[in-house]
């Protein structure tokens, strides 16, 4: 999308579209999943090295796309990584696209270096500061591309300023020292994608705002600006007339009121922080009257709620249509007294119609997450470092909405299911429920587990890897005969990234 291949009229139909081309590239195998990391994908070396020979005019322009691999400190000793990284790079002198990712690069030595030329380049997770890259930069009038991402920039270098054809920009995960972007930032004025996550940067200007004009997305997660300032942006960033997709964070419930300017912004990333309280309690439905929960927020992470003992998601009868529409992943994590998550009003395959992943870590007060079971979408389900739940999934659990869907067939789309680090899980779930669709199945750190849920009658039929931390763990299991015949030929053991 930041390359301008798929640009649809909505944000929604962009993603929508890119997301259906990489399933049907995965479909053929030119491209492969990778591991469990939702929402990514890698090539195979073959495949890589015939699309950089086609979009090399068939090897007719040999410089024209210079993609050299990521290289390993492990595999090749770190002198020789920056030597031979610094005589891939720039030493090239009719390059219009550079990819430099994740090769541990400190220097760039523009060696017979054409800068007139490049249209994209790419320095992602490099060890680059800012006195490098405006080296790098200087002089690039074409540049429509820049990404910067996990560098070590301490502030922004006026020599981006001066990127007037500059359409994709992403600066996360720096470690910006000047919180506030430079004025001449608003020079940008053809900038469609900033990404601005984890940077350092702090506020951003209401006349640098006022001049973005063509911004389609920004991420401001990790900004932590003032309320008065929050609401400033909110209402300038609500002017710009192309903006399709806002990430944005709340840190407390001051900030979480705040929201409410933001009501109409197309907020895509949502990161909830920090939301303490005397009574233990916070009602997750509280943002649904915020027209961006129903309509355009994908990726929801609420974190660091070290009071909370209850979540509750709470339906408006008066409202049918009040869920959360467009929500496709969730993340819960370190909430050390977090004991449950309650329904009221609707069952949560209602409130949740489109989640595919969902990750629930460190809620060491969880007791289970029954409520999982039957949601229509969820493919992939981590739960991680949550020490009290022996049993994650029961039928019958005093949730009537939840426990009351007896004849419905559990977990309809898991592929994955992830339970690291639990100390006290006994078993998944219950004796004969079904995972029809499970193709993973991680069961790591649970030294407790005794039994798996499988019977003869309700096997994982599509399931490729069953993996534990050695074979003691699987000898100790007890499973109805028959079972582990069937589930063998799937085992794997050690832990997934030793």
């Amino acid at each position: 999308m930041g390359l301008g291949l798929v640009n649809e009229e909505d944000m929604e139909s962009s993603f929508r579209k890119s997301y259906s081309l990489i399933a049907d590239l995965t479909a053929v195998c030119l491209l492969e999943g990778w591991g469990d990391w939702y929402g990514f994908v890698k090539v195979h070396d073959l495949i890589r090295d015939m699309a950089l020979w086609i979009s090399r005019d068939c090897g007719e322009s040999n410089d024209k796309w210079i993609v050299p691999a990521p290289v390993s400190k492990d595999v090749i000793p770190w002198n020789r990584v920056v030597k031979t990284v610094e005589c891939i790079s720039l030493a090239k002198t009719a390059a219009e696209g550079l990819w430099l990712m994740s090769n541990r690069v400190t220097q760039l030595v523009p060696t017979g270096f054409n800068p007139m030329k490049l249209r994209i380049l790419c320095l992602q997770n490099n060890k680059l500061d800012e006195s490098v890259i405006a080296g790098a930069i200087k002089n690039c009038s074409l540049l429509t591309y820049l990404d910067l991402r996990g560098n070590t920039l301490k502030r922004i270098p006026e020599e981006l300023c001066s990127l007037g054809k500059l359409e994709y920009l992403d600066l996360s995960e720096n470690q910006i020292q000047v919180k506030e972007v430079p004025c001449c930032f608003g020079n940008l004025i053809n900038l469609k994608f900033l990404y601005l996550k984890s940077s350092g940067i702090q506020t951003i200007p209401v006349e640098v705002i006022y001049r973005l004009k063509a911004l389609q997305v920004i991420d401001l997660r990790s900004f932590s600006s003032g309320l008065v300032a929050r609401g400033a942006l909110f209402r300038e960033l609500g002017t710009l007339p192309k903006l399709k997709a806002l990430g944005t964070e709340a840190e407390g419930f001051a900030q979480f009121e705040s929201l409410r300017e933001a009501a109409n912004l197309p907020v895509r990333y949502l990161s909830l922080r920090g939301l303490n309280n005397n009574k233990g309690a916070f009602c997750l439905s509280e943002i649904l009257p915020n027209d961006f929960a129903q309509r355009t927020l994908y990726d929801l992470d609420v974190s660091s709620c070290v009071t909370l003992e209850e979540i509750t998601v709470r339906h408006d009868t008066r409202q049918p249509n009040n869920h959360f529409g467009s929500l496709n992943k969730l993340r819960i994590s370190s909430m050390p007294l977090l004991k449950e998550i309650t329904w009221v009003g609707a069952a949560p395959a209602s409130i949740l119609p489109r989640l595919v992943y969902l990750d629930l870590s460190t809620c060491f007060g969880l007791l289970h997450v029954s409520w999982v079971m039957y949601l229509p979408r969820l493919e992939q389900l981590h739960i991680t470092d949550c020490f009290s739940i022996v049993q994650p999934f029961m039928r019958c659990h005093g949730d009537k909405l939840c426990s009351g869907q007896a004849n419905t067939k559990t977990f309809p789309c898991l592929k994955s299911l992830h339970l690291i680090l639990n100390r006290s899980l006994d078993t998944i779930g219950d004796n004969g429920m079904e995972f029809p669709s499970l193709e993973r199945l991680v069961l790591t750190g649970c030294p407790k587990l005794k039994r798996l849920p499988f019977q003869l009658d309700s096997l994982p039929l599509k399931l490729k890897e069953l993996r534990f931390d050695d074979v003691q763990y699987w000898e100790r299991l007890e499973c109805e005969e028959g079972v582990k015949n069937f589930l063998q030929p799937a085992l794997r053991f050690g832990r997934e990234y030793e």
